[in-house]
């Protein structure tokens, strides 16, 4: 037999015991995605690939905003940009340019095509490999919360 009262009790507490757990894992999935971004990105002085809960920072290449409710939501986002001494809040533009690449341009001065840049993708190509494992290893982590809970 069942004891209502244990079960509500359980019930109760499942709503933080998830959220805990998935925060933990979240954090964890940022870091490996970041970390094998870090690996493939182009040699661009001042990248920075990094994390963060909620927005970020403005310009910054993302890979998307996740989530319906707005109240109750675990919601991280990964973004690149680039840090110089110029531009100490960030240069997003920079990051995108070395991520989709961009066309040669003409200048009418000299008459000539300059300043092309190969696209050199870091950033989706990472988050493409990760998702699956990414999903898998929170729903993982869901699972294990549920039962180290009823335990």
């Amino acid at each position: 037999m069942v004891d209502a009262s244990k079960l509500k009790r359980k019930f109760a507490q499942l709503p933080n015991v998830i959220e805990d757990a998935l925060t933990k894992q979240i954090e964890k999935e940022a870091t490996r995605l970041v970390g094998s971004m870090m690996a493939i990105a182009p040699d661009v002085q001042g990248l920075k690939i990094d994390w963060t809960w909620g927005k970020a920072p403005r310009g910054s290449i993302t890979i998307g905003t996740y989530g319906r409710n707005e109240v109750a939501e675990i919601k991280v986002t990964i973004y690149a940009t680039v840090i110089s001494s110029e531009y100490p809040g960030g240069f997003p533009a920079v990051a995108r340019w070395h991520e989709f690449g961009t066309a040669p341009r003409y200048q009418k001065k000299t008459g000539r095509y300059t300043g092309r840049i190969a696209a050199q993708p870091f950033f989706y190509p990472s988050f493409r490999a990760n998702k699956s494992k990414i999903k898998a290893n929170l729903r993982a982590a869901l699972r294990r919360a549920v039962r180290k809970m009823n335990a």
